[in-house]
């Protein structure tokens, strides 16, 4: 399998999108560290300020395109005011992959005047929390063709996305039994492989141990849960195979620097809407 045919297994969705005038006092005036499961597309009319993820400062100015992808660390600021467009989405390959970091998209993108890109984002950002109708396919049209901009130069290695293709069965099966205690023993079965070597696999393939994984689309899951339900900790534990609340808790933490609470409270203020 190649990078074209591993992209045809792209999903996007949109979790929400503003236009909002920034200051100093935006992101917490760049003193806080942001970990979220969704990425961050931003697009600056007037204006500037930065974003530093991935050991990298991005400077965020007119004519440009960025990207903070999902599952890293990232702080940003505005010195003095800018005039920005932002989306969060969600964006998978084979169900659960972060795909700037499988095809080594860089986060940042020169865009032509002929794009539209001021047009793409307000698109996108009228489709907000339409789905099933004309705006909210739309929306994620207006989304698709603006990551499409980052698509050109993939850094990935044929030989990486076969292997990665080769565990597409181990990941249907973490997405279809998230609410399961599973062990890895049982991934293990699923590719007929001896534990050990199963788990050494998965860990050279995706960078991380099989329950790590797990425990990470877990959080991405709960992470929307608790921006747009109201269900309990309590609930979302049983849900996703969480001994109790607290448990959950615990591991969101870890996952995302913020308790459950706290996420649930800030979703919507990082950006200064």
């Amino acid at each position: 399998m190649n990078a074209s045919e591993a992209l045809k297994s792209l999903q996007l969705s949109i979790c929400g999108g503003q236009r909002t005038q920034c200051g100093p006092e935006w992101a917490h005036g760049g003193d806080v560290d942001f970990l979220d499961p969704f990425g961050r597309l931003y697009y600056i009319k007037s204006g500037r300020g930065a974003v530093v993820h991935s050991g990298r400062v991005f400077e965020l100015r007119r004519g440009k395109l960025f990207v903070i992808p999902a599952h890293v660390t990232g702080r940003y600021r505005c010195p003095r005011h800018m005039d920005l467009f932002w989306i969060h989405f969600e964006a998978t390959v084979y169900s659960c992959l972060e795909p700037f970091a499988l095809f080594g998209w860089e986060p940042v993108v020169q865009i032509a005047p002929t794009l539209g890109a001021e047009y793409l984002m307000q698109k996108a950002i009228d489709g907000v929390g339409r789905e099933g109708t004309a705006e909210g396919v739309a929306a994620e049209g207006a989304l698709r063709l603006l990551l499409s901009t980052f698509m050109k130069d993939s850094g990935a290695e044929e030989k990486s996305i076969s292997e990665m293709a080769r565990l597409i069965p181990v990941f249907d099966y973490i997405n279809n039994h998230l609410g399961e205690r599973l062990s890895l023993e049982k991934l293990a079965g699923v590719m007929h492989l001896q534990p050990n070597y199963f788990s050494n696999r998965f860990v050279a393939v995706t960078g991380m141990p099989p329950m790590l994984f797990i425990n990470r689309r877990r959080i991405q899951e709960i992470s929307s849960r608790l921006r747009f339900a109201d269900e309990t900790l309590g609930e979302l534990a049983e849900r996703y195979g969480f001994s109790d609340a607290f448990h959950l808790s615990k591991v969101f933490k870890r996952f995302t620097g913020l308790s459950p609470r706290q996420y649930r409270e800030s979703a919507w203020r990082e950006d200064g809407e």
